[in-house]
C-alpha cells in the first residue's frame, strides 16, 4: 500500500476505491477488522467485499465470525450471507443449517425463506420449493408475506415458461373477449407512447376491458391524440383521460391516487370496477397458445370470478426484433415485428392487478404490493393459465431516445425516490455525455439479451429454476414425499396421533431431557414424517455435536438426502458419518472398495454396512426412502435396504401396508414384500396369514439366493403353528447330537439346588466361563443365602485343559456345606456352527429339570454375576417366566418387531407345569427347526424362544410372566461395561490358568 497515504482507514478505503484498487481495498478492511474484532458493521463489510470479490471460502469464515457477536440484527444478516456462500459452493447442508438459525432469530422475515428456497434450486431439489414456502408463509409478516409470494409466483411463472416455449410454433394468441373482465378496469400512465398506445388500447378492448383509465404525463408526441381518438371510436367503453402536470416520476402514489378516483368515477356511470390492472402501454396481455383460446379464457374467467383471489400476477415475457429499427409504425401488429419471445423469462418481472376493494399499497413501478394479509392461495398466478404480460419496452432508436430523455428528467426532477430509475438516470446521464452513440447501444444490447437466450435447447438458468413445472423431483427415484403421493411420508403424519401435539411434546422433551442426543433424534424423526425435511435435518445437525451421537445424525441426513434424489449430498453425509463411529481402519477400507462397485447408489447404504459385518448407525431414518422399481440384479441390495426401512414405520400399521403394496405394484411378490406381511399380520394376531407369508419369504430367499438381515434370519428356521403344537406333545429327535454327551455332575447325596444357572458354549468362548465363575463364587460368599446354587454349563468340543478346569473346580466346589455347585456335560455337535452353540443352554433344560427340579436361569457365558444377583432372582419367584421382551405391551402382546425379537440372553424359567413345557418347546423347536442346508441358522435360539413364549401364552389364561426390559438386567452384561473386550479385561483377564490367583483375592 502506498506509505503516503494517511488519515482513518475510512479515508484509505474510499481513495483506493476511487482508484479502483480493489484488493488493496479490502485488505485496509481486513486489518482494521482485525483491530475491532467487536465491530459488527465492519465485520460484515469486509465479509461482503471478499463474496463480491469471489473469495466465497473466506466470506463465509468472516461471516461465522460476525454471526457469533452480540448484534442480533448483523448475525441475522450474516447467517444468511455466509449461507448463500455456502450454497454458491456447493455446501448445501452447511447453508441449510445457517438459514434455519436465521428463522429463529427472525420467524417474521421471508428472507431465510427465499434463502432456503434458493438452496434447494441449487440443490436439483426444484419439485420441493414450493411446499417449503407454503409451509412458512402463514408465520410471516404482511410484508414478508407479499414478498414471499412475489418470489413464489415468479418461480412458477418460470416453470410454467420453461415447459411450453420449445412446443413448435408457441407463441401468443389473437385477443377474444374474456366476459369478466366486463367488471375490471385498466390504467397506464403514459408519457411520449403515441407509436403504441393505439395498438395497447385495441388490444385489451378486443380482450373484453370496457373501462379505461389513462394518465397522460405531458406527452408532446400525439399519444393523447391518439387515446382521444380511440374513445371516440369506441363509445361503449368509459375512457378517464388525466391530464398529469407533475414531471417527477411518482408513477406508484399516480396510480394508486387516481384508482381510487376512477372506481368511483366508473360507477357514476353504472361500471361497477371490481379488478383493477396496473400496466404500461408497452405491456400488452395476452394467452400463449399452449391451450385452445377458450380454454385460456375459461381460466381467465375462473381467476376473476373467485372472490377469494385477491390479486393476479402477471410476468413479462420479454420481446424484441431481429434487427434494430429506427422506427416502430402505430400500424404495424407489435407481436409481428417484436417476434423473438422464447427466451428465458430472465429477469422474472411481476405485474399485478388487484380487487378494487383490498386495502393494498403498491410498490414503485406497479410491479407489486408492500404487504399482504391474504392467504398464499390467494395470490394468482396467470401464467399457470397460459396467460402473460408481452412486453414490447425498446421498440426504435427513436423511441428509446425518447425512454432515455422522458427516463432520466423525469427521476431526476422526483425527490424521495433517490434510489429508483438507477438505469435510466445512468442512461441519460451517459446520453448527455456521449449522445446518439448511447442510444444505438441500448437498443443492440437489449435486443442480444434477448436474442442470446432464444434458443430453446439452451439449458443453462440463472435462477435454476427446473425446466418442467409438472416435474417435481430432479432424479428417477419414486421418493416418498412426492407430489404423486401425499406429500407426507405415505401419510404417516396421518398415521401419527395429534402429530403437532407430538411435534410440540418432542421438543419439549428434548429440552428437558438429560438424554439429550435420543430425545432430539425423535423431533427430527417426527419433523421428517411431517414432509419438514430442512428441520428435520437441521435438527440432526444439531443432534450431531451432542455426546453419544455417533455419527448417527450424519447416517440420518444421509437417508433423508438419499430420499430427496440427492446421491451425491447421501454419500457426503455416509462418509462423515462413517468418520464419527467406532469402525475399524480395516473395516472403512473394506466399504470404500464395496463404494466402488456400485453404479446406483439409492439404497447401498445399509447394504455395504451389513455386507462386511459393521452395524453402527440407527436405521430410523430410511424408512424415508423407497420404494423403487428394481432390476432382479439389484434386488438383493434393495432387499437389504427395504429390511432396515420399513420396521421404524410400524409395521402394525397401515402406513407400512401401503408402502408393500406400492412395492409389489413396482417389483410384485418378492421375498421382503412376503417378510413384512409377515411381520404384520403376527403383530396383528393373525397366525395363519404369518405362517403363509413367512414360508413365502423362506421361498423367495432361498430360491433367488436373498440373504435375511440379521435380524430377519429367523424367517429361515421359522415353524408354522402346526409343527409348534405338536413340539408340545410329541418327543423330538435329537438331531444335533447332545442326548449322548457326558455328563458330569454333583452326587446325589448333596443337597438338591434350588437355582440352576446355565450357559453353554464352545471352546473359544468359554475363555469367558472363568470371570463368570469368579464372580458367582464371590457373590455366593458374600450372599446371606444358604440354599445350594448350581452353575452348569453345556460344552460342545472342549480341550483337554479346559475339562481338567472343569473337573479341578466341580470337585472343589461339589461337596457337603457347599452353597455352590458345578455341573457340566460336554461331546461333539453333528453340526458345530455358531447358531448351535447359542442354543446349548436351551437343549440343557428339560434335562436339568428331571434331574433337580429347580428354578433356572438361562444366561449368556460371557456375563459377570453381581452382588445383588441373589436380591434379583428372589424378585422373580413369584413369575413363571421372566423375558427380555422389547416391544411389549403390559399385556404381554407384541406391539412392534419380528416374532423372534425376545431377547435370548437371560431368562427366568420356574420348576413348574409352565416352566417345564417352555423349556421342552424350546429343545424340540431347535432340533425340528435346525437345517444344515441354511445359509444360516442365525436367531434359531430367539426363534425358538418366541414361539415356546407365544404357545404358553395362548394356552394358559393366567400366566405370570416378567419383562426383565423393564425389571432390569439380573446379570452385569458386556455392553454394561463397554464390550466382550472390555468385560474380558474387567479387573483382570481372569483364565483356567490364573484362577485360583484371583479366587486368593476374591477369598
Amino acid at each position: 500500500m502506498n506509505s503516503t497515504m494517511a488519515g482513518s482507514w475510512r479515508d484509505q478505503l474510499a481513495e483506493l476505491d476511487a482508484e479502483g484498487r480493489t484488493e488493496d481495498a479490502l485488505d485496509v478492511l481486513r486489518r482494521a477488522a482485525f483491530e475491532r474484532p467487536d465491530d459488527a458493521d465492519l465485520g460484515f463489510m469486509v465479509g461482503e467485499r471478499l463474496k463480491k470479490s469471489g473469495h466465497l471460502r473466506d466470506a463465509a469464515v468472516v461471516f461465522a465470525l460476525v454471526s457469533s457477536l452480540d448484534n442480533e440484527h448483523m448475525r441475522f444478516r450474516a447467517l444468511l450471507e455466509r449461507a448463500e456462500c455456502l450454497r454458491l459452493t456447493g455446501d448445501y447442508s452447511g447453508a441449510s443449517a445457517d438459514i434455519s438459525r436465521a428463522m429463529l432469530i427472525d420467524p417474521g422475515s421471508h428472507w431465510p425463506v427465499v434463502a432456503m428456497a434458493e438452496v434447494y434450486s441449487s440443490a436439483g431439489r426444484d419439485g420441493e420449493r414450493l411446499e417449503f414456502i407454503e409451509r412458512h408463509y402463514d408465520a410471516l409478516r404482511p410484508d414478508g408475506k407479499a414478498e414471499l409470494a412475489r418470489y413464489a409466483s415468479g418461480m412458477q411463472a418460470y416453470w410454467r415458461f420453461e415447459a411450453t416455449r420449445g412446443t413448435p410454433g408457441w407463441g401468443p394468441m389473437a385477443p377474444e373477449r374474456v366476459p369478466a373482465l366486463e367488471k375490471a378496469g385498466i390504467i397506464l400512465l403514459v408519457k411520449d407512447e403515441a407509436d403504441i398506445i393505439g395498438q395497447n388500447l385495441v388490444h385489451h378492448y378486443q380482450l373484453g376491458f370496457r373501462c379505461f383509465c389513462l394518465i397522460n404525463n405531458m406527452s408532446t408526441d400525439g399519444t393523447k391524440e391518439k387515446i382521444e381518438d380511440f374513445r371516440e371510436r369506441h363509445l361503449d367503453a368509459f375512457v378517464l383521460l388525466v391530464d398529469d402536470p407533475v414531471a417527477g416520476h411518482y408513477q406508484s402514489k399516480k396510480m394508486m391516487m387516481y384508482a381510487d378516483v376512477f372506481v368511483k368515477h366508473a360507477a357514476l356511470v353504472g361500471c361497477n370496477i371490481a379488478w383493477v390492472f396496473l400496466i404500461d402501454a408497452d405491456e400488452f396481455i395476452a394467452a400463449e397458445n399452449t391451450y385452445s383460446m377458450q380454454a385460456a379464457i375459461e381460466k381467465f374467467e375462473g381467476y376473476l370470478n373467485n372472490y377469494e383471489n385477491k390479486i393476479i400476477v402477471f410476468h413479462w415475457i420479454h420481446c424484441a426484433s431481429s434487427l434494430p429499427k429506427d422506427v416502430f409504425d402505430d400500424k404495424t401488429n407489435p407481436f409481428e415485428t417484436f417476434n423473438k419471445y422464447t427466451s428465458r423469462l430472465l429477469p422474472v418481472v411481476p405485474k399485478i392487478s388487484y380487487r378494487s376493494d383490498s386495502d393494498l399499497a403498491i410498490m414503485e413501478g406497479n410491479h407489486f404490493v408492500r404487504s399482504i394479509t391474504c392467504p398464499l392461495n390467494a395470490v394468482i398466478t396467470a401464467a399457470l393459465g397460459g396467460w402473460y404480460i408481452w412486453h414490447f419496452s425498446l421498440r426504435s432508436r427513436d423511441h428509446v431516445r425518447k425512454k432515455i430523455i422522458n427516463g432520466g428528467r423525469a427521476f431526476e426532477g422526483t425527490v424521495g425516490l433517490e434510489s429508483h430509475g438507477e438505469h435510466w438516470r445512468e442512461r441519460y446521464s451517459l446520453y448527455q455525455k456521449y449522445g446518439e452513440a448511447i442510444v444505438s447501444q441500448v437498443l443492440q444490447n437489449h435486443i442480444d439479451s434477448i436474442l442470446k437466450l432464444d434458443d430453446v435447447n439452451d439449458t443453462d438458468s440463472s435462477t435454476g429454476a427446473v425446466s418442467d413445472l409438472d416435474s417435481r423431483t430432479s432424479s428417477s427415484n419414486q421418493l416418498i414425499l412426492s407430489v404423486e403421493q401425499d406429500r407426507h411420508l405415505l401419510n404417516i403424519r396421518g398415521n401419527l396421533n395429534d402429530w403437532e401435539a407430538q411435534i410440540a411434546e418432542a421438543r419439549n422433551h428434548a429440552e428437558r431431557t438429560e438424554n439429550k442426543v435420543e430425545a432430539v433424534r425423535r423431533l427430527a424423526w417426527l419433523q421428517a414424517a411431517g414432509g419438514l425435511l430442512d428441520e428435520a435435518e437441521a435438527t440432526l445437525l444439531a443432534s450431531a455435536e451432542m455426546f453419544g451421537d455417533r455419527g448417527n445424525a450424519f447416517y440420518s441426513i444421509a437417508a433423508l438426502r438419499l430420499a430427496q434424489g440427492d446421491p451425491a449430498g447421501m454419500l457426503m453425509f455416509f462418509d462423515r458419518a462413517l468418520s464419527n463411529c467406532d469402525v475399524s481402519e480395516k473395516k472403512r477400507a473394506e466399504i470404500e472398495d464395496l463404494k466402488k462397485s456400485f453404479d446406483d447408489n439409492r439404497f447401498f447404504m445399509p447394504f455395504i454396512l451389513d455386507s462386511v459385518g459393521v452395524d453402527p448407525f440407527s436405521h430410523d431414518f430410511l424408512c424415508f426412502v423407497g420404494p423403487q422399481k428394481v432390476s432382479a440384479a439389484e434386488r438383493p441390495t434393495y432387499s437389504r435396504f427395504m429390511e432396515h426401512a420399513l420396521p421404524v414405520i410400524g409395521l402394525i400399521s397401515g402406513a407400512a401396508i401401503n408402502i408393500l403394496e406400492r412395492d409389489h405394484a413396482l417389483n410384485g411378490a418378492s421375498y421382503w414384500y412376503h417378510l413384512h406381511l409377515g411381520h404384520h399380520h403376527w403383530l396383528n394376531g393373525d397366525r395363519a396369514k404369518t405362517d403363509f407369508h413367512y414360508g413365502c419369504a423362506r421361498l423367495e430367499s432361498l430360491s433367488h439366493k436373498i440373504m435375511p438381515t440379521h435380524f430377519n434370519a429367523g424367517v429361515l428356521t421359522w415353524l408354522d403353528s402346526r409343527s409348534v403344537n405338536a413340539l408340545a406333545v410329541e418327543p423330538a429327535v435329537d438331531f444335533v447330537g447332545v442326548d449322548g454327551w457326558r455328563w458330569c455332575a454333583p452326587s446325589d447325596e448333596l443337597a438338591p439346588p434350588q437355582l440352576t444357572i446355565v450357559v453353554g458354549c464352545d471352546s473359544g468362548y468359554f475363555a469367558y466361563f472363568p470371570k463368570l465363575l469368579l464372580s458367582l463364587i464371590k457373590t455366593v460368599m458374600h450372599s446371606a443365602v444358604k440354599n445350594v446354587t448350581l452353575l452348569h454349563i453345556h460344552f460342545a468340543e472342549p480341550d483337554r485343559a479346559q475339562l481338567e478346569f472343569l473337573e479341578k473346580w466341580s470337585k472343589r466346589l461339589n461337596h457337603a456345606g457347599s452353597n455352590l455347585h458345578l455341573s457340566y456335560a460336554f461331546g461333539s455337535l453333528k453340526y458345530a456352527e455358531p447358531g448351535i452353540f447359542t442354543c446349548l443352554r436351551f437343549l440343557a433344560l428339560p434335562e436339568l429339570f428331571s434331574r433337580y427340579n429347580a428354578d433356572t436361569i438361562i444366561i449368556d457365558i460371557d456375563d459377570i454375576i453381581s452382588a445383588d444377583f441373589f436380591e434379583k432372582v428372589d424378585g422373580l419367584r413369584a413369575a413363571d417366566l421372566a423375558l427380555r421382551m422389547h416391544n411389549f405391551d403390559e399385556s404381554q402382546r407384541q406391539i412392534a418387531g419380528e416374532p423372534w425379537s425376545i431377547n435370548a440372553s437371560q431368562m427366568y424359567v420356574a420348576a413348574n407345569e409352565i416352566g417345564k413345557l417352555y423349556s421342552k418347546i424350546l429343545k424340540n423347536f431347535i432340533s425340528v427347526a435346525y437345517d444344515p442346508s441354511l445359509p444360516t441358522n442365525w436367531t434359531i435360539d430367539q426363534n425358538a424362544v418366541g414361539q415356546a413364549f407365544d404357545y404358553c401364552r395362548k394356552k394358559y389364561s393366567k400366566i405370570n410372566v416378567i419383562n426383565l426390559v423393564e425389571y432390569g438386567s439380573i446379570t452385569v452384561m458386556p455392553h454394561n461395561i463397554g464390550g466382550k473386550e472390555a468385560l474380558f479385561n474387567f479387573h483382570g483377564a481372569v483364565t483356567i490358568y490364573n484362577f485360583e490367583e484371583f479366587l486368593k483375592e476374591v477369598s
